[in-house]
């Protein structure tokens, strides 16, 4: 074992060992805890919606699969339907939730700790 918690998650942002360690979630895992957590269904949250709860969930789901879970940005991408300009906005938007609604991101991420956005 390498450790637990705070000290894991951090070198996986510095990104040390992604190419050792396998994400602990799928994106369709990530889906689902977002989806839990937002209150919506599963296919709601992988289609397109100008529902601003929606938008929030699928930006939220890009920014925990890329930016916190080290996924690879192009699966998470093909699984929600985005394009490259779409991709980024969504990013965006969810980096922007994460920081704006902690709480949400500690509830999907299922620790006492938050990421840093």
């Amino acid at each position: 074992m390498l450790g637990s918690g705070a000290f894991v998650e951090e070198l996986w942002r510095r990104e040390e060992l992604r190419d050792v360690l396998r994400p602990p979630w799928t994106v369709d895992e990530v889906v689902e805890r977002v989806a839990v957590r937002y209150g919506l269904e599963l296919e709601r949250v992988l289609r397109r919606s100008t529902d601003s709860s929606v938008s929030d969930a699928r930006g939220l789901v890009r920014h925990v699969g890329v930016d916190v879970l080290g996924l690879q940005a192009t699966e998470v991408g093909r699984i929600l339907g985005l394009g490259r300009s779409g991709a980024s906005r969504c990013l965006a938007r969810g980096r922007r939730v994460a920081r704006a609604e902690p709480e949400v991101l500690r509830d999907v991420l299922g620790r006492d700790t938050v990421a840093r956005a």
